[in-house]
């Protein structure tokens, strides 16, 4: 199967070689023909991403009209802004979450969160600012390392959602290592385009995943409810933010037609310290002011 690789396996699905096909494509990149005797070493090249305590990420919720509705007229609880518990709810199948598993899906620019929820003009939708709570660390698979980086990475810049229970597989057994919380990946959504335009002001096309047990680590800044309108501009009704630092998990609402004025300063000030905040982090950052991850991530797998 190797040899027939042309660089564009994971374009579209094929049934013929199957989700199984597909992950064995991948194994065999990493463990070429062993002896089933044999304690087979591999190793594959990865690049460590940190993100510091304070870094800001961007999610979205699209919403039908009658959940838009209700938040409008009842406020929002804090777990309807986070990703869903699977005692509480069915979670489907996703990029990196098997069906039933819980998995936070953040990214570095609000338009990004936008297009990766297939938000398009009218859509209702829930747009959240969340930091993390302590410095963290991801993987990122780069293209061009070696053989099993390569097939990975094409995997990641897939659109065809057939292949996420092979995505799945993979993470689970190849990604999944001590002392990583998630993983980093470009944004399949955004066209050249959309990015070269500067009025949106993307700096990067990031999302990161982040395992179910880390999802602790984040903080919510704050919660709009809006609406999608021409140029994926987001039309804002509402915003929620926590009572206080130690009132975490109760929420105050600001409504933009109650008080308008009051409003339109509110939300300049939290933008503002958005971007106060990541101008900060970004400094601290560039100086090295992180935790060390030195840690050697290893994964023992079975045959």
């Amino acid at each position: 199967m190797l040899k027939s690789y042309d660089g564009n396996l994971f374009q579209v699905f094929d049934e013929d070689i199957g989700v199984e096909g597909y992950y064995n494509i991948i194994r065999e990149s990493l463990f070429s023909n062993p002896d089933p005797d044999d304690f087979v070493a591999a190793i594959y090249q990865a690049r460590q991403r940190i993100y510091r305590k304070g870094a800001i990420f961007s999610r979205v919720r699209k919403l039908s009209v009658v959940e838009f509705n209700k938040f409008s007229t009842e406020g929002i609880n804090v777990s309807e802004i986070y990703p869903p518990k699977p005692d509480k709810t069915s979670i489907p199948q996703g990029r990196f979450n098997s069906a039933g598993k819980r998995v936070m899906y953040l990214a570095d620019h609000p338009l990004i969160a936008m297009k990766e929820c297939d938000v398009n003009k009218g859509d209702f939708f829930l747009l959240s600012n969340f930091s993390l709570s302590k410095d963290m660390n991801f993987i990122e698979i780069v293209s061009n390392k070696d053989q099993f980086s390569g097939l990975v990475y094409e995997l990641l810049q897939t659109k065809d959602k057939r292949f996420y229970p092979v995505l799945n597989r993979v993470n689970e057994d190849f990604l999944h290592l001590n002392g990583i919380h998630g993983i980093v990946y470009h944004s399949t959504k955004l066209d050249d385009e959309t990015i070269r335009d500067g009025n949106f002001g993307i700096e990067s096309t990031f999302n990161i995943a982040i395992s179910g047990d880390y999802i602790r680590h984040t903080t919510l800044e704050y919660s709009c409810l809006a609406h999608c309108a021409e140029g994926h501009q987001p039309v804002l009704y509402s915003m929620f933010q926590p009572l206080s630092n130690k009132k975490r998990k109760k929420l105050k609402e600001l409504v933009y037609r109650k008080s308008r004025r009051t409003f339109e300063i509110e939300i300049i000030k939290i933008f503002a310290l958005m971007k106060q905040k990541e101008k900060r982090n970004k400094i601290l950052l560039g100086q090295g002011r992180y935790s060390s991850f030195n840690q050697c991530p290893i994964k023992v797998l079975t045959r």
